[in-house]
């Protein structure tokens, strides 16, 4: 998609000769962004373009809904600096080392599951090892689609106690709209938020866990601002990000909340489009800026 059609389709414009060379760190959902659908591995063209952003001292944060070895299983061949998962709720520096945990808390957790017991709606919990469904586990499996990166990882756990552990980051439910209307008309006072990813499905978090919330405070240890930060997903999860970016763009595949939020549309994850996007808009600047004269291969927004 050329530049302009792009624009036109996110509704927002870009000068053409915007600078885009001081983006220091790019921010990359996983599923649906970096994977297609039905894949486990990224693309060696998308693996490359990665390699080449890092070479030129640009870093890499993924931003993703998965649970913590959900996420470090998708990352193992992907080059990043940081990771964030369950939509924000865990950090986790390069190499998997803890950089700041955010869980439910007891009255959260036995609110949700009482919730859905009674309302016969599945319900899963987010842990580190993945999903352990406390309510209706072989419903919540028949419903997942075959594809979904959910389903290796999703546990039965309707002995409930898995929590006693460790309490979980946060949560998926299956239920309608209705019934999000109706939780929170019951236990607003506990600050659950609910965020759509399919029709019927929501992820639950604590109010104030968001990717954004997370990358901030990534990028403010690496000495970055939001303006030096490009964002790039396709979930409803990924607004927060595609909106605080100087640079950002939602997938061709994405939902329109995200496409709405983003400056530009990128090709499809089955196209590469993130690799396609971050060649276009940003290494092909690096490349530019290095080959004029006195440039001298300086590193960028590091």
């Amino acid at each position: 998609m050329g530049n302009r059609k792009a624009r036109r389709a996110a509704g927002k414009t870009m000068p053409e000769g915007e600078c885009l060379v001081q983006v220091g760190a790019v921010i990359c959902d996983i599923d649906g962004t970096l994977l297609p659908a039905g894949r486990s591995a990224i693309s060696a063209r998308t693996r490359l373009t990665l390699l080449a952003l890092k070479s030129a001292g640009v870093r890499v944060v993924l931003a993703t809904g998965r649970a913590p070895q959900v996420a470090l299983a998708a990352a193992e061949k992907i080059p990043y600096d940081a990771l964030v998962c369950a939509q924000g709720a865990a950090v986790l520096e390069a190499g998997g080392r803890p950089r700041a945990l955010h869980t439910l808390s007891e009255q959260q957790m036995y609110a949700l599951v009482d919730f859905c017991e009674n309302g016969e709606w599945p319900l899963n919990f987010v842990f580190d090892e993945g999903y352990f469904a406390y309510v209706e586990y072989e419903r919540m499996l028949r419903e997942l689609p075959e594809d979904d990166m959910q389903r290796p990882w999703l546990f039965d756990g309707e002995d409930q106690d898995k929590h006693l552990a460790a309490m979980p980051y946060g949560a998926c439910a299956f239920l309608p709209e209705s019934a999000v209307r109706a939780f929170g008309q019951k236990y607003g006072h506990l600050g659950l938020c609910f965020v759509p990813f399919a029709p019927h499905k929501w992820d639950i978090y604590s109010a104030g866990v968001e990717k954004a919330a997370a990358v901030q405070d990534i990028l403010q240890g690496w000495g970055l601002a939001w303006q030096q930060a490009a964002a790039i997903g396709d979930g409803e999860g990924d607004v927060c990000l595609l909106e605080k970016a100087g640079l950002s763009a939602a997938m061709g595949n994405g939902c329109q909340a995200a496409k709405r939020a983003a400056r530009h549309i990128a090709p499809p994850a089955e196209e590469d489009g993130a690799a396609q996007f971050f060649s276009q808009h940003i290494l092909r600047a690096l490349r530019e800026e290095e080959s004029r004269p006195g440039a001298g291969g300086a590193q960028h927004g590091v």
